[in-house]
């Protein structure tokens, strides 16, 4: 039969049938969104397509599914093609070789140099950490105490990112003080609080999965230090460095009630308050202070960088404040007009005796007429960050409050 004739045959067939019923085209119409006439075995679009004319369409036997079984279906497709190819990667490599941790870096997120940390690893604890495994967490990461080596590995880890968590200590001063007891020592607060920050930051997944244990470990010993009154510096500082972790994970709520509230208790340890970079002038007032009788919740310190650690402490937990409130829009936890303390400076400068009181003053300085860029520039990188967050949380709050009417 001429091919005009069996295109005549179609259309009639096409008139006297009426409109295709949903879901009656055929498989290949269906996919491309075509029109179909539903013909058998080939209907009329693919037979003009199609290389092969009498190439047969498949059509949908039995009821038509819904579009929740279509995309379970789907589903099972993707899930199938996935281990397909999981199968097929992992009988290429049989037997991957174990991940190793490239060399300490040299320098942390300052461009300090670190002290070097004695890295012996006898029974291969820390290699364990980078090997492709499914066994669980292994047993010596389950113990309270670490072995050195994976506490030394995970400190140098936290050593070299604490720039990202604002944070600025005497490393070496800290690291001669894990020779002490454990009552004398860095308290466990503030190690698991470096401990969880180094498995955020960790390549290891075995690390990653540590997280969990180091924060219930972190959030455990924050409430023994403040219960016993044990090493409130640290208390401080762990605190500080949690409402950090929950920020890189994105957990702002939580970053913003952990930060409040240990900066509320800066303010009641008087952190707020350090009106000098020199030690000199510090130790005249802790002098009064003893004679007066007054209770400290935390020690006055005992020479310049202690100064130094507690200065920076405050401007660490400052930035972080400022930060969580500039991307939540939630209140901060202290006004700028009740801080009272100096800008930060590095600590070389405390170890040294060279940090002195400049110009720049403190924060309130920041807001008169009288201060000027040439002032600034005089000042740390330290403190130049503490006046950029300051300067950007100020706009942002005038933005959200000006009347542009």
């Amino acid at each position: 039969m001429p091919a005009a004739h069996v295109e005549t045959a179609r259309m009639h067939h096409e008139l006297a049938r009426g409109p295709l019923k949903r879901g009656a085209a055929c498989l290949k119409c269906r996919k491309y969104k075509l029109k179909c006439d539903g013909v058998k075995p080939t209907c009329s679009t693919c037979a003009r397509r199609v290389r092969h004319a009498d190439e047969p369409c498949e059509y949908e036997s039995g009821p038509r599914k819904s579009r929740t079984q279509s995309l379970n279906d789907k589903i099972k497709i993707l899930e199938r093609d996935i281990q397909l190819l999981e199968s097929s990667k992992s009988s290429k490599e049989p037997e991957s070789p174990p991940r190793s941790e490239s060399p300490p870096p040299i320098t942390d997120d300052y461009g300090a140099r670190l002290p070097k940390i004695r890295q012996t690893d006898p029974h291969g604890y820390v290699k364990s950490l980078y090997r492709n495994t499914s066994h669980g967490l292994p047993k010596f990461l389950r113990k309270e105490i670490l072995p050195d080596c994976v506490r030394n590995h995970l400190l140098t880890i936290f050593l070299s990112r604490r720039g990202q968590c604002t944070l600025q200590f005497h490393v070496k001063r800290f690291l001669d003080s894990l020779e002490l007891p454990p009552e004398q020592g860095p308290h466990p607060a503030l190690l698991n609080a470096m401990y969880l920050i180094a498995c955020h930051f960790s390549t290891s997944r075995t690390l990653s999965g540590c997280e969990t244990l180091f924060l219930s470990r972190v959030q455990k010993h924050l409430a023994q230090a403040l219960a016993h009154s044990d090493r409130l510096f640290d208390f401080i500082l762990a605190a500080g460095l949690l409402s950090r972790y929950y920020s890189f994970k994105g957990r702002l709520l939580e970053a913003h009630s952990t930060g409040v509230t240990v900066t509320r208790f800066a303010l009641g340890c008087g952190l707020h308050k350090i009106k000098t970079r020199e030690w000199k002038k510090v130790a005249q007032e802790s002098e009064k202070t003893r004679t007066q009788g007054r209770a400290l919740l935390i020690p006055q310190p005992k020479d310049s960088v202690e100064l130094g650690e507690r200065i920076n402490a405050f401007w660490m937990l400052y930035i972080n404040d400022r930060i969580i409130s500039i991307g939540t829009g939630l209140p901060n936890a202290i006004s700028d007009d009740d801080i009272e303390t100096v800008w930060p400076a590095p600590m070389e400068a405390f170890e040294s005796h060279t940090a002195s009181d400049t110009e720049a003053g403190t924060i309130r300085s920041l807001y008169t007429p009288a201060f000027r860029a040439s002032t600034a520039c005089l000042e740390s990188l330290e403190a130049l960050r503490a006046m950029g967050v300051a300067l950007v949380d100020r706009a942002s709050w005038v933005s959200t409050h000006a009347d542009y009417g």
